[in-house]
């Protein structure tokens, strides 16, 4: 080879016909539509091109894999997917892409006051808690809603104490009340000793 894409070619002279072949040197073989010796990859090159016998060099945005194969580069590595064509990823599932070179997680419904960090996983930005799957809440709201929720159990263990109280004190009375009506009744005095 004389230089890239030109190759010295030997010619042949056939006695009996008086005309001129092509002969090619080991790892090459003759193109019959251009009429010349071109190299020969005993594996074809994969997404390359086959630049001297059984060397495959890569096109233009592949890296070689292998002495005959040249997979797709993506600058970016195609994190959470792969890449299928030069800067171009294809994502995993779960996982999208707005512009082919970044897979982002899907939330359905997406998260409020926090980020997609999983498919269908929300985390909360700082001073957040979650409320639910897809949203969170700020800190102080959380413990307002545990207090408001401390001060109504207190209010209402308060008041169920006050009404047995009261229903206590209605049940003596009304005994108390009979015990006296009943006393009037037959002229007789009940003692407790």
């Amino acid at each position: 080879m004389l230089g890239r894409g030109i190759f010295l070619l030997v010619f042949l002279l056939l006695p009996a016909s008086q005309t001129c072949h092509v002969l090619c040197q080991n790892g090459y073989e003759l193109d019959s539509t251009t009429n010349r010796c071109i190299p020969v990859c005993s594996t074809p090159c994969c997404n390359g091109i086959c630049t001297a016998p059984d060397k495959c060099e890569c096109l233009d945005g592949y890296v070689r894999e292998s002495d005959s194969i040249c997979l797709p580069h993506c600058e970016n590595e195609c994190l959470n997917g792969y890449c299928i064509v030069p800067e171009k990823c294809a994502c995993k599932y779960g996982y999208s892409t707005t512009d082919g070179k970044i897979c982002q997680p899907i939330c359905d419904g997406g998260c409020v006051n926090g980020f997609c960090s999983a498919p269908g996983e929300c985390t909360c930005n700082d001073g957040y808690s979650k409320l639910n799957a897809t949203n969170c809440i700020n800190v102080p709201t959380v413990e307002a809603h545990i207090m408001t929720n401390k001060t109504l159990l207190f209010g209402l263990i308060g008041t169920s104490v006050l009404l047995l109280i009261g229903v206590v004190m209605y049940i003596f009375r009304k005994r108390a009340n009979s015990a006296f009506e009943k006393e009037e009744q037959f002229g007789t005095y009940f003692s407790i000793n």
